[in-house]
């Protein structure tokens, strides 16, 4: 990480293509979501290669919850994961409604698109009724 942050320039292309939720029999929520990340380092000139990602990286899942009058964004999961592909697949558990996740929801690393890293809903994961 110090040689990253401190000894390279380098770059993250960090996103979540997919975030959906389910709400199971014993009322739990599940959630599943894919992030996908890529890295890259460039020179002093702009030029940038792409490197392999072998990193910890947040991964936060939010519900928003009424305090005080007013809805905030609390924090149902917030956690370091390795991630080590261009997409990686996640499943959580919650007893709380989920209202959206990401990858480095709070931007810590340089991302070249940090407006993709949170998302909320994007696919619904209820079965589909098919009209007669």
């Amino acid at each position: 990480m110090i040689t990253d942050l401190f000894e390279n320039i380098t770059l993250f292309e960090n996103k979540v293509t997919v975030f959906g939720y389910k709400k199971q029999p014993d009322g739990k929520y599940k959630v599943n979501m894919t992030v996908e990340s890529q890295k890259f380092r460039a020179d002093g000139v702009g030029n940038e290669k792409e490197i392999p990602v072998n990193d910890w990286i947040d991964i936060g899942i939010f519900a928003n919850v009424k305090e005080k009058g007013k809805y905030e964004r609390k924090p149902l999961y917030f956690q370091k994961q390795k991630i080590t592909k261009n997409k990686t697949e996640l499943e959580f558990f919650f007893d709380q409604k989920p209202a959206e996740g990401g990858i480095d929801p709070y931007n810590k690393l340089i991302d070249r698109h940090p407006d993709d890293n949170v998302t909320g809903p994007k696919v619904s994961m209820a079965p589909v009724v098919k009209k007669k």
